[in-house]
């Protein structure tokens, strides 16, 4: 909630001083491309945050593409966000010897539980000078992916992957908006720091829960999956390119 307050009111105060005098004697500057890549933190919200207890952190890109003169921009955007990582030391079985004796090597079960998210997004931004406030609708997509293997190390020392697998998969849309700023980065009239609010409204997804995830005597991976509405709020800060 801080968070959001502080946007918001940075947002306000910039919009009425934003309009740089750049901006005005350059015209032909103004509503260009820009390119924004940055990292993000995930707060989940609601019933996701009461069966997911974690900070999901990921990274994010997208592109904005301005319409002529309006102030509005089309903004595809993907981001990833990763939901819990598992790793188990095991003894892979690797088949019998000359002498009959079973050969055991040392390996890792490994678990990557992700967040893959497909935006496309609406976004006002009025003024495009060295203080660059805006506000966003977005829709989209995303798939909630739990990925499985096994890393063998051999007698050699070296490591192959072998049995890999998705343990779980969900796709669901998503709708949410947004509010960020853009600082111009000293006298470049190309490169901005760039943050991010977000609130995202996820539809219910079925998702493995971290904490339960183990692997038995068996080498056999045991999990629960929760299936709740995944709504959340995510901060982002990075680096906008404008060409």
């Amino acid at each position: 909630m801080r968070v959001r307050v502080l946007l918001f009111l940075l947002l306000v105060t910039t919009t009425v001083c934003a309009q740089d005098r750049d901006d005005r004697r350059n015209p032909r500057n103004r509503h260009r491309a820009s390119l924004a890549v940055g990292a993000q933190a995930v707060q989940p919200i609601g019933d996701f945050a009461t069966v997911y207890k974690g900070t999901p952190m990921g990274l994010s890109a997208n592109l904005g593409i301005p319409l002529h003169r309006l102030g509005l921009e089309v903004v595809p955007q993907f981001s990833w966000n990763s939901m819990g990582v598992y790793n188990k030391d095991i003894l892979v079985n690797s088949g019998v010897n000359a002498q009959g004796d079973t050969v055991t090597n040392p390996g890792t079960y490994r678990l990557r539980n992700n967040d893959y998210r497909y935006e496309a997004g609406l976004r006002f931004k009025p003024f495009d000078g060295a203080i660059q406030p805006y506000a966003e609708g977005i829709l989209g997509f995303e798939t909630f992916k739990t990925q499985t293997d096994i890393s063998v190390t051999n007698a050699g020392g070296f490591s192959t992957v072998q049995d890999a697998q998705v343990a779980s998969r969900s796709t669901t849309l998503l709708a949410g908006y947004g509010i960020g700023l853009r600082f111009r980065l000293n006298r470049s009239r190309s490169t901005f720091f760039d943050i991010r609010y977000q609130r995202i409204a996820g539809a219910k997804a079925t998702y493995i829960v971290p904490e339960s995830v183990y692997v038995d005597n068996k080498n056999e991976l045991q999990y629960t999956t929760a299936n709740t509405y995944t709504n959340r709020e995510l901060l982002q800060v990075g680096i906008s390119f404008r060409f």
